[in-house]
Formats: structure tokens, sequence, C-alpha cells
């Protein structure tokens, strides 16, 4: 796994991981050169995305990479972690290790399904038949990505979902449809923020979720916006509220 760090000198640090079809850098871009210099920002590429050519299999897989990188750097405590969609379900996993202390996590967007065989096949044949239509016709795809994320994002999420072999597409899919929610404590609970647009599909869903399985965290709601729309179509905005939840 590669990993991308900034401001490696300061002790207080960042955790941001992307989401699907995105990459470090791009992660870089949008978020940490929005946030201030005094923190130090640590950015892996999961596995299928961007430079990493390793078929994603599991999120436990890419939160344990996650977690020995830290560790081998002598990183035990995380002052912010952003997880956005894939990102989140990575980020619910190293929550669930206890092997690093995350002082607030702020999942966008993330997956909270408890899952069904019918849901996966169906997941399945959508994502897949929107990759095949996209690798005939790459303007399809930007055109569709550009109508959610704008054109600055377009290309690398299409290249990134366009280059992603069988495999990765099916344990992808696998990953969203059964997630493993984690059991967390109250205090711990209350250090995590579930942020997801209004226009989600899947907001009701996850909304429930929450209140079964982790009645304790916050939640706050993006009006008008839909999944992980609105760190691209509102940036500044969403970097603001990132930097007030830094302290």
């Amino acid at each position: 796994m590669d990993f991308i760090e900034v401001n490696k000198e300061n002790k207080k640090t960042v955790l941001l991981i992307h989401p699907l079809g995105f990459t470090a850098e791009a992660m870089k871009n949008l978020i940490a050169d929005k946030l201030p210099s005094d923190y130090r920002y640590i950015i892996p590429e999961l596995a299928g995305h961007g430079k990493s050519k390793k078929v994603f299999k599991s999120t436990e897989i890419e939160a344990k990479k996650i977690e020995n990188h830290l560790l081998e750097k002598g990183i035990r405590e995380i002052d912010l972690a952003l997880g956005a969609s894939l990102g989140g379900l990575v980020l619910l996993n190293l929550l669930n290790s206890k092997k690093i202390k995350f002082n607030k996590s702020i999942f966008e967007a993330c997956s909270l399904s408890e899952g069904s065989k019918i849901k996966e096949i169906l997941a399945r044949k959508f994502v897949m038949d929107k990759q095949k239509k996209a690798l005939k016709d790459r303007k399809f795809a930007l055109d569709e990505i550009e109508k959610f994320y704008g054109k600055q994002w377009s290309n690398i999420i299409a290249d990134t979902l366009i280059g992603m072999d069988k495999k990765s597409v099916t344990n992808l899919v696998k990953t969203f449809v059964y997630v493993k929610v984690p059991k967390l404590s109250k205090a711990d609970q209350e250090k995590c923020i579930f942020c997801y647009g209004s226009e989600e599909f899947n907001l009701k869903d996850s909304k429930k979720i929450i209140e079964k399985k982790l009645p304790n965290v916050k939640v706050k709601i993006w009006k008008g916006f839909n999944h992980c729309e609105i760190p691209a179509r509102n940036n500044s905005y969403y970097c603001r509220f990132l930097e007030g939840e830094l302290g």
C-alpha cells in the first residue's frame, strides 16, 4: 500500500481515507491541502485504486495495512480520521481493532448495510453494467460522474472505475452490501460523526442501523446533496467543517 504523507515533522495527526474511485493524490488536493499546516496528514491509497495494481480483497485487509503503517511510524494516536464511502468502511475496521487511539472519527456517506444475497446480486449487476458502458464509452462515464462530482474529479473517478478488474469489483460490492458494524463503547461512539447527503439512497436504512447499533454517535445531514457529493461540490464549506472538528 502506498501512502502520501504531508508535514511529517508535526506530531498532531490526521488520517484521510479516500472513497471508492478516488486516489490518495486526489484526497490530498481535495482535503489535506485546504486544512491547517500544523497537522501531519497521512493518506493511504487503497488496493485497486490509483497507482495500486493489486486486487481489492476486503476492508479488513486494507485496515490492517494502514494500522501496520501507523504503528511502524510510531503513531498510536490520531487526532482526526476521515473515512469517505469505502474509506469509512476501512475506518470502521480500524476502530474495531483498538490498537490506535482515535480522538475523533468522521464517516462520510458510509454504508451500514446488513446485506442479503438478493441485494448483493442486484448491486453487482448494477455496477458491472455501469462499468461495461463506461468501457465502451468513456464520455458516458465522464458525463455521469460530472453530474455529481464536477468536472475536476470526473477523469480520476472514471479512469479508476474503468481500470478496475472484475475481482476487485465483486469484492467491493460485497464490502458495501455486508457491513460489520463494530461494537463501540458509549465513549467511543461519542467521538464519531456519521455524515450523509439528504439525497443518499441508503440514508433511511443507515439511520435505522445507527439508532439500533450506534445510538450515541452524532449524525449530520447535508441537505440537498447526494453520496459523497458535498466534499467535491462545496469543498470550501466542507473543509471549514473539518477544520472546526480539529478543535
